[in-house]
């Protein structure tokens, strides 16, 4: 019992290193990045060989994509924070999951969606909150590689003994060896993500653990495409009214 006790204080110490290493990064690079930012802009480059300009180029990219990672885990810190206090409560995801169909047909109207389920009912113990902001983070990282081939399909069914909540697109595959890593901050592992840092997989990761639930990234079979599954085991789905 002590070795346990221990252990979750330690872990707990450790989760608070981080989050007040994430507060203090954002506090102390904010003026300096903006400042290095602010001088390069200011450069007069009519002056500076076309390496120059090169090196210039390449050192605004570099603080622009400083900024970003800064303002990402900051945004992740808060939202593991609002995690944490949210309550929970039994809902039924289907009728949120019609909601947001219609709102991302509305949002994103150059892409096709569709839902696809056979279920009359599926209840969860969670947030609906944090449910609808999961979805949306899994959405806008299928529309931002989605080929428009075919829709971005929202799949609900129920498989064995686990319900299972798939959003699908066509567009580019990840590599097999990253389809575990997607879901780490800051990572991206599909081609031309540009300045895609993955924060979305990493919150939707975080919000399905909240409810239960787990997830995992897979390339469909005719590598069209990539599906984000979210599943529950029997016991996280069954919530009564």
């Amino acid at each position: 019992m002590n070795s346990f006790s221990l252990l979750t204080n330690r872990l707990k110490q450790y989760h608070d290193y981080q989050e007040k290493l994430v507060s203090r990064l954002n506090h102390e690079l904010r003026t300096p990045i903006a400042i290095i930012r602010s001088s390069l802009d200011n450069i007069n480059r009519d002056s500076l060989s076309e390496d120059e300009l090169q090196l210039i180029d390449n050192a605004q990219s570099g603080a622009v994509r400083m900024s970003q990672t800064i303002s990402r885990l900051s945004e992740a810190n808060k939202l593991e924070q609002a995690i944490r206090s949210a309550d929970k409560e039994p809902f039924d995801m289907l009728p949120v999951l019609k909601d947001l169909m219609l709102a991302y047909r509305t949002n994103w109207h150059e892409h096709q969606f569709e839902l696809v389920t056979g279920l009359e009912e599926a209840r969860i113990l969670g947030s609906k909150d944090l449910f609808v902001q999961m979805l949306d983070k899994l959405i806008s990282n299928a529309v931002d590689f989605d080929n428009k081939t075919r829709p971005i399909q929202i799949a609900l069914k129920r498989k064995d003994r686990q319900l299972v909540l798939s959003v699908s697109n066509a567009g580019p595959t990840i590599a097999r060896k990253h389809l575990h890593d997607v879901f780490s901050l800051m990572h991206s592992s599909r081609k031309h993500s540009n300045q895609h840092l993955g924060l979305g997989l990493y919150v939707a990761r975080l919000i399905a653990s909240f409810h239960g639930a787990k997830v995992s990234a897979e390339n469909q079979i005719d590598e069209s495409g990539v599906a984000i599954n979210i599943i529950w085991r029997n016991k996280h789905f069954t919530a009564s009214p």
